[in-house]
């Protein structure tokens, strides 16, 4: 079972994931122009602005290899369409009235999990903001201070009775700057240029052990004079800048890395570039209830969070303790399958072998044979095992590799098992993280 992070306060745990789209990736309900229809140009972005209210950072088509996630938004009249790409599982639908946003839509796998409506006054600046549906079950209310121009300076919601999220805008000719509160406590704080373009973004924990300030990580987006991307840069925990490289293992990643998101609110591509490509990934379900859990820990890190979980539209939730072992097949190697449920990736060291010269598999993960299932590492050469078209054939070799971690995989299925390549290997079940790693 997934043991929740052990958080000091009740403010901490309660702090809901729809927060982190509300600063950064989110629609916030600002004044817009005057405009019956759609306020901006269809394309390819880096994110959404709600502070803007539109989106920011133009893209060439193909996207941007800096970024984990970018956007691409269609225009129908007074609709927006934005598409997190490049999953394209998460989507929105805004609609537009004269003064700005009216509602919005969240779907994820083209179900809808969230709805959103805007409340304006006599001058069209937003006042009230009410969400429901999947993802806020009990519903959501955020009420809003605007200045004169009908920018949002301040935002509240009630977390519980005693503890309140603010989010304090400030707004100059060169910069916005929004800080986020839980409890009274900053917990984000983004930085804007004047065109929207997002600039830097520092994640910050909890109190550092022995009464110092709380401890932090940055995100910096580096540009160009003409405001384009070219680099973004990461400082975890009060060290110098480094290239935040999402894509790849950072093997000085520590449980107080995750603990400093966990107390804070993120979102999953921002994780990703300050803390890298995970150890493991599981994105299992659709739609409302698909569920998405990042380890970091190669092996176990006991009693310590090596797991950060999200919801079904990759906006963070909690922190977690466990780990994930074993029962993976190379990540690299073409597979199929029918009715897929669920999907892990796991980074792992030793336990590895090749058959025939193609399979690579961790030797307890179960290949199907005409007597049934047989883990990987009870096989012998001769052995029978079965193809996707239900026929026997006998393994010729079987080779140990070397003790270096790699990328597997695994699929859950209906039918119980799926191909890769001209091997067919059970679906294992997910039996959730462990508290301790089997030898290997």
């Amino acid at each position: 079972m997934l043991e929740p992070r052990r958080d000091p306060s009740l403010a901490e745990r309660a702090l809901l994931s729809f927060a982190a789209a509300l600063v950064v990736c989110a629609t916030g309900g600002l004044a817009l122009p005057a405009h019956a229809q759609v306020p901006f140009a269809a394309g390819t972005y880096e994110r959404w602005s709600s502070l803007f209210e539109a989106p920011s950072g133009p893209l060439p088509s193909s996207g941007s290899p800096l970024l984990p996630e970018w956007i691409t938004v269609e225009v129908h009249a007074s609709t927006a369409h934005v598409t997190f790409e490049p999953e394209r599982r998460v989507e929105w639908r805004i609609r537009y009235g004269p003064s700005g946003a009216i509602d919005k839509r969240v779907f994820v796998d083209r179900a809808e999990v969230l709805h959103a409506r805007y409340e304006r006054d006599a001058q069209g600046h937003v006042v009230r903001k009410t969400a429901s549906g999947a993802l806020a079950p009990g519903g959501l209310l955020y009420t809003y201070q605007t200045d004169a121009q009908g920018r949002v300076v301040v935002r509240e919601r009630a977390i519980d009775a005693s503890t309140i999220e603010r989010l304090e805008v400030r707004w100059t000719a060169t910069d916005v700057v929004a800080v986020l509160r839980i409890g009274g406590h900053e917990r984000r704080r983004d930085r804007w240029d004047a065109a929207g373009r997002l600039l830097s973004s520092t994640f910050v924990g909890l109190q550092a052990i022995g009464g110092g300030p709380p401890q932090q990580h940055e995100l910096h987006y580096r540009r160009d004079g003409a405001g384009a991307l070219v680099a973004v840069e990461r400082a975890r925990l009060g060290q110098g800048p480094s290239t935040a490289t999402f894509a790849q293992r950072d093997a000085s990643v520590h449980a107080r890395d995750l603990d400093v998101l966990a107390a804070s609110a993120v979102e999953r591509s921002e994780a990703r570039l300050l803390l890298g490509l995970p150890a493991t990934i599981a994105d299992r379900g659709r739609g409302a209830a698909r569920e998405l859990t990042d380890s970091f820990s190669d092996g176990c890190w006991l009693n310590e969070t090596s797991l950060l979980a999200y919801d079904a539209t990759g906006l963070y939730t909690q922190g977690q303790e466990g780990c994930i072992c074993g029962l993976c097949v190379e990540a690299s190697q073409p597979w199929h399958a029918d009715r897929i449920e669920g999907l892990e990736l796991h980074v792992r060291r030793g336990g590895w072998l090749r058959i025939d010269g193609e399979l690579v598999i961790t030797g307890d993960h179960e290949l199907v044979t005409p007597t049934g299932p047989r883990r990987a590492d009870a096989l012998l050469p001769g052995d029978l095992v079965m193809d996707p078209d239900g026929r026997p054939f006998a393994i010729r070799t079987i080779e140990a590799l070397a003790d270096e971690p790699r990328l597997g995989r695994n699929v859950e299925t209906a039918e119980g098992s799926f191909a890769v390549g001209r091997f067919v290997v059970v679906s294992e079940p997910y039996a959730g993280p462990q508290t301790s790693c089997p030898p290997r």
